[in-house]
């Protein structure tokens, strides 16, 4: 047996935004499924958490996120590497109507996040509002405590391996004029 090298191939002109796009169409071509970020944020006494965001837009100078303005991955954003900025205006109406109605749903009855929870509770209160929206009785408006992010990265670390592959790691930095450079780096 032989292995392979996962090599990722990045055309001349690509910077890592086209190649982010590239492979995102790429996994919703196939799966039909909303793109998912693993956020990292530290608190200031170094406690580092970990979680998942839905991908709203790949700008093209950085990466939007909707969230509430009462969680703790606000309150830590600001620890992340590379600038985070809070986007005005009304682009939380429009990523809280691009999502699909049950998240919709869930913005509007969770007003505090990392709350303990009684499912059962919490389902029959989405079933009650979800028919409420269905008959008409009720419209959603986003809450007041939406928020959406814009992250404007510095690195780009993209990382590719298969079945008995030598996997292949690309590393994007920006450079003070403002323009990407990349090299492969061991992964």
């Amino acid at each position: 047996m032989t292995s392979r090298l996962a090599k990722i191939d990045v055309p001349k002109q690509w910077g890592p935004f086209e190649l982010f796009q590239n492979w995102m169409a790429e996994f919703t071509s196939i799966t039909k499924l909303p793109v998912f970020l693993n956020l990292a944020t530290a608190s200031s006494d170094g406690y580092v958490k970990n979680r998942f965001v839905e991908l709203q837009e790949l700008a093209n100078d950085g990466i939007l996120f909707n969230t509430c303005d009462n969680s703790p991955k606000v309150k830590q954003l600001v620890r992340i590497e590379g600038i985070a900025e809070r986007i005005p205006g009304k682009m939380e109406e429009n990523t809280f109507y691009a999502e699909p109605l049950y998240a919709q749903i869930r913005s509007v009855l969770i007003k505090d996040q990392s709350m303990e929870v009684n499912w059962d509770e919490l389902k029959n209160q989405h079933d009650e509002m979800l028919a409420k929206v269905k008959s008409g009785e009720i419209t959603l408006s986003p809450p007041e405590n939406l928020v959406v992010y814009k992250i404007v990265p510095t690195t780009f670390d993209f990382y590719h391996s298969g079945e008995n592959e030598i996997a292949d790691r690309v590393l994007f930095t920006q450079e003070t004029s403002g323009l990407w450079k990349h090299c492969h780096i061991t992964a």
